[in-house]
């Protein structure tokens, strides 16, 4: 009898270990067209409106200066992000052990904010508490449902999750 919410240590198979590195050639390859996006924004961005007015930036300022002004955000949000995605499922690839819980659902989330997964699970255990999927992943848990979910000892990544038959739990 398993209980809810406790934590069991496995190692890491070679088919979590190449899944793992599919999400990592996945999360490289949206990283650099999102860089290639936001470079061309920043480009043009001094000759958009700024915050607090609607003249654009390169009225106030040089557009070597409003490069730089605008470079603090962009430089920000592509840290951010690349720490999110590329970074957390590199330190998942180097783990050698993974970790399998049970636990529930609490809710559902549509769209939550700041995320490009449009859908997130709020899950009852603290260490986890959110999983975000994609769209046809989703619509089949509900809240109340019990999961069994395998995740990356580093990273926080999902490897398996899927709903325990009867004689699993």
């Amino acid at each position: 009898m398993n209980t809810i919410d406790t934590h069991t240590i496995l190692p890491v198979t070679e088919s979590d270990k190449s899944l793992l590195l599919i999400k990592l050639k996945l999360s490289k390859s949206e990283f650099r067209l999102q860089f290639i996006i936001f470079f061309i924004i920043w480009l043009i961005s001094p000759y958009l409106g700024h915050i607090g007015s609607n003249d654009a930036l390169i009225n106030d300022l040089s557009y070597g200066i409003a490069l730089v002004y605008m470079s603090f955000f962009f430089i920000g949000f592509m840290a951010i992000d690349y720490a999110r995605t590329v970074c957390r499922i590199s330190m998942a690839c180097k783990a050698d052990y993974k970790r399998s819980v049970y636990t529930l659902v609490v809710r559902k989330k549509r769209r939550p904010v700041f995320h490009k997964k449009a859908y997130c699970l709020v899950v009852s255990d603290p260490a986890i508490h959110k999983l975000y999927f994609p769209r046809e992943g989703f619509d089949q848990y509900q809240p109340g449902d019990m999961l069994y979910i395998e995740i990356s000892g580093k990273g926080k990544q999902v490897l398996c999750i899927k709903k325990p038959g009867r004689e699993d739990i």
